[in-house]
């Protein structure tokens, strides 16, 4: 997806407008363009760079009024949230009920992906239980529809956005077709003490449904799947696959075939078992600049490269960018 002005939007026609780039908006202009429709997505705010805007594992003594609520961060210093919150300028709403624990409240973000920003990235899925209520208790009512009516388009989005969990076959909890979720991470000692007091009580205890990617997505089995008769949308997902990379480093200027690709989750690799960089007490700071110093025509990046940024997101970005413009300067030699 391209960002351009408004001034651009104007030189060009477009067979759809979508307003707002949140969750609704952005799967709306997704399957759009993957069906050959001209999209445009208008966005009220601006774009939002969690790479370099999100201050991780900071603490509210290192911000101002030491991290305390306003009213443009009500949740803070750190909050991430851009021209936005509970109220927004000029757009007001009402709630018909004085009693607070009976009003709605409507969190707005104006940034470019709205409040998917802010999503947990929790993935669950209703259960056949959940669409009729009344049928089963007498309360609430009855959704015109059934679980089996939208379970094809839950397998769909598993299978796009990367979910990871199990299959149980927890009474109102759906199993995901074979091949559709990720598998979960490896759980951590305070999961594997809480299934065991559970298992005591006969509370099933399991891996959390999330929509966080553990293996890579399958690029080759999963277009078919997702756009099935849609040949030009199995080929812009294909691309996302280690072909597509080594293609789309073709700007280096020296083109060459893709020979091997590998791909391995972070806890499961034997040298960094899922955790940050950690430096003995006597290793120098002021020599963290040396760790970042190309040897020849080889270049080092990761966070624990960055002098900024060790140890954060922030500085696996930031230290890629730098490797990556490296690469580039070594190519025109």
């Amino acid at each position: 997806m391209s960002l351009i002005s408004a001034a651009e939007a104007d030189k060009n026609s477009y067979d759809v407008v979508v307003v707002g780039s949140g969750a609704a908006g952005g799967q709306t202009a997704y399957t759009l363009t993957m069906d050959g429709v001209r999209v445009l997505m208008l966005e009220a705010g601006r774009n939002y760079v969690p790479a370099t805007e999100t201050p991780m594992l900071r603490t509210n003594g290192e911000a101002p009024l030491r991290g305390s609520g306003t009213p443009e961060k009500p949740f803070g210093f750190w909050d991430a949230t851009i021209d936005g919150g509970w109220q927004v300028p000029g757009e007001p709403y009402t709630s018909d009920s004085d009693d607070p624990a009976r009003q709605f409240v409507w969190w707005r973000a104006r940034m470019l992906g709205g409040r998917t920003n802010h999503w947990g990235r929790i993935s669950l899925r209703n259960g056949p239980y959940d669409f009729k209520p009344y049928t089963r208790d007498g309360l609430g009512f009855d959704w015109p529809i059934g679980y089996e009516d939208l379970a094809p388009y839950y397998d769909k989005v598993e299978m796009l956005i990367g979910v990871y969990g199990s299959n149980e076959g927890l009474e109102n909890t759906p199993n995901s077709p074979p091949g559709v979720l990720l598998p979960p991470p490896k759980p951590r000692v305070s999961d594997l003490l809480i299934q065991q007091r559970a298992r005591k009580l006969d509370i099933p205890a399991i891996a959390g449904h999330r929509a966080v990617m553990t293996t890579v997505l399958d690029h080759k089995r999963l277009p078919q799947l997702l756009h099935p008769g849609n040949p030009k949308a199995q080929q812009i997902l294909a691309a996302e696959g280690p072909e597509g990379v080594a293609a789309r480093l073709a700007w280096l200027g020296r083109p060459a075939p893709l020979l091997a690709a590998f791909a391995m989750a972070w806890e499961d690799d034997p040298w960094s078992r899922g955790g940050y960089a950690y430096f003995d007490p006597s290793f120098d700071p002021l020599g963290r600049n040396a760790l970042a110093l190309a040897t020849a025509r080889i270049t080092f990046a990761g966070e624990h490269t960055s002098v900024r940024w060790q140890g954060y997101m922030n500085g696996a970005v930031e230290t890629g960018q730098r490797a990556a413009a490296e690469v580039a300067a070594l190519a025109r030699e």
